[in-house]
């Protein structure tokens, strides 16, 4: 897997988990709103080519395991971000890697490759997979900054259906934003996500470079979000 970097403690994204984040390289979107631009340009070729010379990335997988050696016992897990994780086919090695020296493993996708999702949940490698919703389906391929066309709808609603179809309680997630989103577009996303799924909604982080220079946002009230959230939980 081509590891792009890692953050050594984080107490927010491994819900319960102190854990260290691991960031991949290379995405299959273009969400303008992305805050890891770095890790996105790349595209998905580079979970296929390699795009730096291949002693740097051997190294700096090196240093991560050597970090995660002198963690053990200090951190309970690992969470896979990026980018999105599920491009590279080397994945379940590296998450197996990671469960053998004892840590916990969380996994953060886009949706949009439900194969390697469901070998990965099939094979226990992944405790606690958190999944994106974008937004509701008529704006999806837009928050998602690629044409209608070549959204991968089909792929997304496979892995909704995938997550939510499994005992463990896996998660679904919503970044929301002003003005992209309303009470309206809110009620609109419920039909997306079966009912009974934990499903959380957190706010855009203003102030940080977006992929696309143009974009414009802001995160929403703290009780339009909670309002949000409410109505989201209403639906079972």
């Amino acid at each position: 897997m081509l590891l792009a970097g890692y953050v050594p403690s984080s107490l927010i994204d491994f819900p319960g988990r102190v854990s260290a984040v691991a960031f991949s390289q290379g995405c299959t979107l273009r969400c303008p709103w992305c805050h890891n631009a770095p890790l996105v340009h790349t595209g998905e070729a580079a979970a296929h080519t390699q795009t730096q010379d291949t002693g740097e990335h051997e190294e700096r997988l090196r240093n991560f395991f050597a970090f995660l050696e002198r963690r053990r016992g200090l951190l309970a897990g690992v969470v896979i971000s990026g980018g999105e994780p599920c491009i590279h086919a080397d994945l379940a090695e590296f998450l197996g890697r990671i469960r053998s020296m004892g840590f916990l493993t969380k996994l953060d996708t886009n949706g949009t490759r439900p194969q390697m999702l469901a070998s990965l949940l099939e094979a226990k490698l992944v405790d606690l997979a958190a999944m994106d919703i974008k937004g509701p389906r008529d704006r999806y391929a837009e928050l998602c900054g690629v044409a209608e066309s070549a959204l991968p709808w089909d792929a997304i609603r496979e892995s909704i259906r995938i997550l939510a179809g499994r005992q463990e309680p896996h998660l679904f997630r919503t970044t929301c934003m002003e003005p992209q989103f309303d009470t309206e577009a809110v009620m609109r996303m419920r039909e997306l996500v079966p009912k009974g799924i934990p499903w959380h909604l957190q706010p855009y982080k203003e102030g940080s470079a977006a992929l696309d220079p143009a974009f414009t946002a802001r995160a929403p009230a703290p009780q339009i979000l909670e309002d949000w959230q409410r109505r989201i939980d209403e639906r079972g």
